[in-house]
């Protein structure tokens, strides 16, 4: 037989728990809507390849440069199934392999509600949730802890997670 005071740390246990799942799932499914697949497209417009991104406040795409610079264009796909095409890059910077780009979105529907970019970088330790489009299946998230960050000679500032990030999910949002 359990003790009641074990009874109730189990079923208060228990509580804290739904709780946190409840949360995570609020968390996922408000941040969803603002992760984009950024599909990378030939001369003939087919698709070569895709990566992630994510809608900022300003109404931009934040995503990684790497894929991107061989292009020969680019479109996303949003959470609700719209495509819109890439019309520009707002800002490049290739030391943090980092693009913004410009979307038209069709017949003047307003883009997703954009997520706020952090001011600064949160300690290590601190639980964060990395959302992407792992081979442009998309809707993916994967939950882990900000591992160590730092200075590194050549790459600037480095950030390590416990997250796995899968191919194609580059260029995702992390948020804690």
């Amino acid at each position: 037989m359990i003790p009641t005071c074990l009874a109730w740390a189990a079923a208060a246990l228990s509580l804290q728990e739904t709780d946190r799942t409840q949360n995570l799932v609020q968390l996922v499914e408000s941040v969803q809507p603002a992760v984009v697949t950024v599909r990378l497209l030939n001369p003939s417009g087919q698709e070569t390849a895709s990566g992630s991104g994510f809608f900022t406040e300003d109404g931009w795409v934040a995503t990684a440069r790497h894929g991107l610079v061989t292009a020969a264009g680019a479109e996303i796909l949003l959470h609700d199934g719209t495509i819109a095409p890439v019309t520009g890059v707002v800002a490049d910077d290739p030391a943090r392999d980092l693009l913004l780009l410009a979307v038209r979105m069709p017949d003047g529907t307003a883009p997703p509600r954009g997520l706020p970019l952090a001011d600064e970088l949160p300690p290590p330790g601190t639980p964060v949730l990395a959302f992407g489009s792992p081979l442009g299946l998309g809707e993916a998230v994967s939950d882990g802890l900000i591992s160590a960050f730092g200075e590194r000679p050549g790459l600037g500032l480095v950030l390590t997670i416990s997250a796995p990030i899968s191919p194609g999910s580059s260029g995702g949002p992390l948020v804690d």
